[in-house]
């Protein structure tokens, strides 16, 4: 479930472990004998794509994929500039890490982050422009953060947990929290391009026919899906569920097909085009073709990283839907020069349909 505890969920953050210290309370529990163990063997390793950039899986974008995540797999961290360096004003969660920086204002961001255990060494230059700047940083081990976020909670409400070492257990299901409908999980997904949720699908897809999760083997599942439909998988090379693999490659074909045959599905076609933001109002496209003038609804995906700038999605007229996918590789100009050409493209094609 990669909406426990998410920001981004349909319920607060803490719901989860407030429900579980509401459950102790009420069985009359005072103290657990035992420890807190929490279950990643329903995902395959690894975590992290070999395939991405090691300056990648810093960032929160980057994250790990385990099968127990919790509030995002990531850490937030405030700073404010004093004069001559940016000093850390908030760390959420807060009390679980230790945060070390010497950020000095610059032209642009360019940030090191390096990573052991609980602690954050933080170096590089911060746009000059702010005084105050926010960082989203990954966290290796999210089961450990909620352990120690459950223990908390438990000592407050006065239940003691005397961590001993009880051996293999029977094991009985106590309580059962579920987790946001996967319609809710994909409109977040597709609404803020979470890469995290992307990869926890992806490895969800893949349970369907195995025992345990992989990126590899829902990529199978996926790649053979397709094939029914006559997209050709030798125009799909596919590393991971996110699109941060620089391996991956599709063709505009291939990616028109899917969202085809998507919309015209029965049962979930309608639904899955409302989980794309709409342009120039949600999420990643929020300011793309703001100012646009087209008489229908144009709902897009955007992707992009460098020297790569691409759209998919969908333009539905009271007439008619059509299929959008836009690719940009290794363009010459600025992103915001390349952004107002593609918008001036679609502005001059989809004007003329009805």
């Amino acid at each position: 479930d990669p909406s426990l505890g998410s920001a981004y969920r349909c319920r607060h953050t803490e719901d989860f472990i407030d429900q579980i210290i509401q459950r102790t309370l009420s069985n009359h529990i005072k103290s657990i004998e035992g420890r807190i163990v929490v279950d990643n063997s329903l995902f395959d390793e690894p975590a992290i794509s070999p395939k991405w950039m090691v300056e990648d899986i810093a960032w929160d974008y980057g994250t790990g994929c385990h099968a127990f995540s919790y509030k995002d797999n990531r850490i937030e961290i405030n700073l404010r500039y004093n004069g001559k360096s940016y000093d850390v004003t908030g760390v959420n969660p807060p009390n679980r890490f230790v945060v070390e920086t010497s950020l000095t204002k610059g032209e642009k961001e360019n940030i090191t982050v390096k990573c052991e255990n609980n602690r954050y060494t933080i170096s590089g230059t911060i746009p000059k422009r702010k005084d105050r700047y926010r960082l989203y940083l990954s966290i290796a081990r999210p089961d450990s953060l909620f352990i120690t976020d459950l223990q908390e909670k438990f000592q407050t409400a006065g239940i003691e947990v005397k961590n001993s070492n009880l051996g293999q257990l029977p094991e009985t299901t106590w309580f059962h929290y579920p987790s946001d409908y996967l319609g809710d999980i994909v409109h977040s997904l597709n609404v803020r391009s979470d890469n995290l949720y992307a990869e926890s699908v992806l490895r969800l897809l893949s349970l369907s026919d195995h025992e345990k999760g992989s990126a590899e083997k829902g990529i199978d599942i996926i790649r053979k899906y397709w094939q029914n439909y006559e997209a050709d998988s030798l125009e799909l090379f596919m590393y991971d569920g996110s699109g941060l693999a620089r391996n991956n490659k599709v063709s505009a074909k291939y990616l028109n097909c899917v969202l085809k045959e998507t919309a015209r599905d029965s049962l979930i076609g309608e639904y899955f085009v409302q989980t794309l933001p709409l342009a120039g109002k949600e999420g990643s496209v929020a300011t793309f073709m703001k100012h646009g003038e087209l008489p229908g609804e144009l709902r897009l995906k955007s992707g992009s990283m460098s020297d790569v700038h691409a759209y998919a999605g969908y333009y539905t007229t009271p007439q008619n839907r059509y299929a959008i996918v836009v690719m940009i590789n290794n363009y010459t100009c600025t992103r915001a020069q390349l952004k107002q050409k593609i918008s001036t493209l679609l502005t001059q094609v989809l004007s003329k349909k009805e």
